[in-house]
């Protein structure tokens, strides 16, 4: 599969991934299975692939391409969600802990901790969320007193992803100062005297998760991860790198569904007729190929800002929050396609709806991101609107310039609705103008990537004018640049005669 947007390297590690996971780590997660532990084998098969030092300069036995680590991280979150989820949870468990050294670690601790990591000698956990903390950080009531040569940590840390395999954590904590300022990141050694680690939380997706527990654990000051105060930094930088990876993830589970549905779908027959040629199965097929296509342009977008030194908060969080839930929604048609065998263990497509599901909690809820994304579009832009959906942005710049509308929308269910439209609307620019490059190249993609374009305009199209009618229920005074009624018919064809027509190309 030629990867768009890709650079000649960039798709050799593709391609690589691919070959990789088919010869040697789907073998070996089949055989380990699904047990509540990480599989050792499977971290040293990837070790020694070079999979864990991508980011990683070469003085600590990495290949040192930190420089475009968010863009080669999707590429292999992607790739390895295609083939099996399970060995992308082991990759991804590694990574977490990698940023937070790469990206502020001293020179003592790169040295002593990065080169253990490339080889997969020590497994790394990343451990923030507490039992009233999740997606809000700044909940945490873990604390890391300063004491003589050091700190000492008290506390609970639950839900932490790799605690009972752990080699090393980073671990935040709340320190004195007020604010962003009164939270620490530390690097941790579990074997140690006052930490306790409880192997006591089963997923419906099994793998090496827990709850740790911290009594006056001392760690000495070099184990202080940049600067006291540097927590908050720590990690939200962390999880920033890493949302759009787990939208690549959940690429690559919405791509397997796909797959794995239109094999079903040409093999059997009902009536006589494939199941492929059953318009109602058509149009989910061609609903799971377009949604994987939109989502995953938002994914390498968000990849591709924070590359370039940008933040891309925003960008992430829409990628994430997609790309999940398009894949829970491919994952459950998918598993209607299958029949029976959707819903029974052992087959992929059951595996992959309790992966696609976890997907959408850990790293941020949907709700988390949603408020993320609608907080950031209440002001209005800067840029004049252009492209595709200039007419819809313009209609909702007349909410946001008016009194009655930001009233409206400093509710947060609102926000979150808007969240929506941006993202709709997002990603039709971002396909309308991947289609048009290729069309430019005579490129014989150009067709299907058309009629992506156009579905993602008419689904952007109606969420607008739906979130505008509801605003009109709720305030009559509301300014709207058109009506609701007006902006859908900007919008020529249906959504169903858009998809047959791709289904038409796909198979």
């Amino acid at each position: 599969m030629i990867e768009l947007g890709l650079t000649a390297d960039e798709q050799e590690l593709a391609a690589d991934v691919d070959e990789f996971a088919v010869a040697t780590l789907v073998p070996i997660a089949e055989e380990f299975g699904e047990q509540h532990a990480i599989c050792r084998d499977l971290v040293t098969a990837m070790a020694d692939r070079g999979y864990f030092g991508l980011n990683i300069a070469s003085e600590y036995g990495g290949r040192g391409n930190d420089h475009r680590y968010s863009t080669l991280l999707c590429i292999l979150r992607e790739h390895l969600g295609y083939h099996e989820p399970g060995v992308d949870f082991t990759f991804g468990l590694q990574g977490l802990g990698t940023v937070a050294i790469v990206k502020n670690g001293d020179d003592a601790q790169r040295s002593a901790i990065l080169p253990d990591l490339v080889d997969g000698k020590k497994v790394f956990a990343f451990a923030v969320t507490e039992p009233h903390a999740g997606s809000d950080v700044r909940g945490m009531t873990t604390t890391a007193e300063p004491v003589d040569g050091g700190y000492r940590i008290s506390g609970t840390k639950t839900y932490i992803s790799g605690a009972p395999d752990a080699d090393l954590m980073v671990v935040v904590a709340r320190t004195p100062g007020a604010g962003s300022a009164g939270y620490s990141a530390f690097v941790v050694d579990p074997s140690e005297a006052g930490v306790e680690v409880r192997q006591d939380i089963e997923l419906g997706a099994p793998h090496s998760i827990g709850t740790i527990v911290f009594t006056d654990h001392f760690v000495p000051t070099s184990s202080l991860i940049g600067a006291e105060g540097d927590g908050l930094k720590v990690a939200l930088g962390t999880l920033e790198v890493y949302r759009p990876s787990v939208g690549a993830l959940a690429v690559g589970m919405t791509r397997s569904a796909y797959d794995h549905a239109l094999e079903i779908a040409l093999e059997r027959e009902v009536g006589g007729r494939r199941l492929a040629d059953l318009e109602v199965i058509r149009l989910k097929l061609a609903r799971m190929w377009a949604d994987a296509t939109w989502c995953r342009a938002l994914v390498y977008r968000a990849a591709a800002t924070r590359d370039a030194g940008e933040r891309s908060v925003v960008q992430a969080a829409m990628s994430k929050l997609a790309a999940t839930e398009a894949a829970c929604r491919a994952v459950y048609e998918s598993q209607q396609i299958h029949g029976a065998r959707g819903v029974t263990v052992g087959y992929h497509v059951e595996a992959l709806a309790r992966h696609a599901r976890q997907a959408t909690i850990y790293e941020g809820t949907s709700e988390i991101q949603r408020l993320i994304i609608g907080r950031s579009a209440v002001e209005p832009p800067t840029d004049e609107a252009t492209g595709p959906t200039a007419h819809l942005r313009q209609a909702l710049d007349s909410i946001r310039g008016s009194e009655v509308g930001r009233a409206l929308l400093s509710n947060d269910s609102v926000r979150a609705r808007l969240a929506d439209v941006c993202i709709a609307l997002d990603a039709a620019d971002l396909v309308a103008a991947q289609a048009d490059r290729l069309a430019e190249t005579a490129d014989d993609r150009a067709a299907r990537f058309a009629l992506v374009a156009e579905l993602t305009l008419v689904d952007a199209t109606d969420s607008a004018a739906d979130l505008i009618t509801d605003l009109a229920r709720r305030s009559p005074d509301v300014v709207v640049g058109g009506t609701a009624d007006s902006l859908r018919r900007t919008a020529v064809r249906s959504p169903d005669v858009i998809l047959l027509d791709l289904a038409d190309l796909l198979w």
